[in-house]
């Protein structure tokens, strides 16, 4: 097995790299939409053909819609409410840059340029320049935000005090869970947005 590149790759093997880790990183925070919303429903089954009938901006908006159970502690359900606008954020950036057609110019390895259009209906194409180092950046938010999104279901939904014994049944120990604090919002990709230019084709 070699660690030759492929000369014909559209992207240098770092930025490949990133990219995967960008992706490996979304679907594990889609996973944590499918924790939320099995935490949020009254049963196992409701909670699992809602999962798999639901698409990840319906997700969002039935957990959002559910804080009601949670009325009685309004600042987890603010938490709740910040976790699910980081997580759009990220989904945002990750379909930008997992829909571009992606290169990287020999000249330029660190910058990569990403070009979409807004939509299959809006042929307007975007020209993203990246710099390598906010790929990196966007690994590492969709880390935090999951992590984050993951310490405030664990405190809202079985927050303490809790009852815990040891393995001899006898000693009672309590175990606060406390809300995390808020991590820096993800910066959207739409920062690089360079320039629009009407498809011709």
């Amino acid at each position: 097995m070699t660690d030759d590149w492929p000369s014909i790759a559209a992207v240098s093997k770092e930025t490949a790299q990133y990219i995967g880790l960008i992706s490996v990183e979304w679907q594990e925070l889609q996973r944590l939409y499918d924790i939320y919303i099995l935490a949020m429903t009254d049963n196992g089954i409701q909670g699992s053909f809602l999962t798999h009938k639901l698409n990840n901006s319906q997700k969002a908006a039935f957990i959002k819609a559910s804080l009601c159970k949670f009325q009685n502690d309004p600042e987890g359900c603010e938490h709740i409410e910040t976790f699910l606008k980081y997580a759009q954020i990220c989904a945002e950036n990750r379909n930008v840059l997992l829909h571009a057609t992606g290169k990287t110019d020999p000249e330029a390895p660190d910058i990569i340029t990403l070009e979409k259009n807004n939509s299959a209906w809006d042929k307007t194409r975007n020209t993203y320049l990246v710099p390598f180092d906010d790929l990196k950046r966007m690994a590492n938010e969709l880390y935090d935000v999951r992590s984050y999104g993951k310490l405030v279901l664990a405190a809202v939904r079985w927050g303490g005090p809790k009852r815990h014994w040891t393995p001899d049944g006898k000693t009672e120990i309590r175990v606060e869970l406390p809300l995390p604090k808020i991590p820096p919002p993800p910066r959207t990709l739409a920062s690089h947005l360079q320039e629009e230019a009407k498809n011709n084709a």
